[in-house]
């Protein structure tokens, strides 16, 4: 059984149409609009069907007058379309389009920035890590987007993020912690951080060593800190512990 690796790699060849998004597969395969895909999720993975578009990306050759054959929801091959035709299934023809592979952002901030998740979907992009924003169990897929956390930033008190965003969050927090901060001063305290943010469903650690004031940093660009720079950092006794204890269960 062969599935699309999600890796993407730019092809030169490609014309300038390459990037087409996943939300058009979506349209051709599932949906003309968002309430009628909902009505037919179910169905539509039963049914197999025959994708056909002037070129298929796999993620690491683009192919030209190939088609992919889905099954149960699944990618089951990909090859030439005459020989794919032979495997039977509903066929449709995208035409002059690029069938490719969703993209992966593994740096985002959909809460900070109040992204909305159809509008990533509409830009092929198809999972998303939030780095720095509220605490969430991994969710989406199966249609929707697949959103993984980190939560908030482990840093030294007052230090990045908390003189341009704030220290406050919409989330609150029971362990003294924003949406985008969580202040610790001590190793107890960071590996006590490191197995809440964890057990909470965070995906990787995210820590702040930034003192301030390099060009293009946000605070140049519409974000006034409300202390000036250079900020607090962690000392390394507490980067140590926080990545050892990160390491102990399992993540990075």
């Amino acid at each position: 059984m062969m599935n699309l690796v999600a890796t993407v790699i730019p092809i030169e060849k490609a014309s300038s149409k390459i990037l087409v998004s996943m939300f058009m597969i979506y349209t051709a395969f599932i949906c003309v609009s968002q309430s009628w895909a909902n009505d037919r999720q179910e169905t539509a993975k039963q049914e197999r069907v025959l994708l056909k578009a002037d070129r298929i990306f796999d993620g690491r050759t683009l192919h030209e007058d190939h088609a992919l054959l889905i099954d149960n929801g699944k990618v089951i091959e990909i090859g030439p379309a005459p020989q794919i035709r032979k495997r039977g299934g509903k066929e449709l023809d995208l035409g002059d389009a690029t069938i490719l592979p969703g993209f992966i952002d593994l740096h985002a901030h959909l809460a900070l920035q109040n992204v909305s998740h159809h509008a990533v979907l509409r830009h092929g992009v198809t999972t998303v890590r939030d780095v720095g924003g509220p605490l969430l169990a991994p969710a989406g897929g199966d249609g929707n987007l697949r959103v993984l956390t980190t939560g908030p930033i482990i840093t030294a008190p007052g230090g990045y993020p908390i003189p341009v965003f704030g220290q406050h969050g919409h989330g609150g927090g029971d362990h003294g912690h924003s949406d985008v901060a969580l202040a610790v001063e001590s190793p107890d305290q960071a590996r006590e951080a490191v197995r809440h943010l964890i057990q909470g469903g965070a995906v990787n650690i995210k820590i702040a060593l930034e003192p301030g004031g390099e060009p293009g940093a946000p605070w140049t660009t519409g974000h006034a800190p409300s202390v000036m720079p250079p900020w607090p950092l962690l000392p390394l006794e507490v980067i140590q512990a926080i990545v050892d204890e990160t390491h102990k269960l399992g993540k990075k």
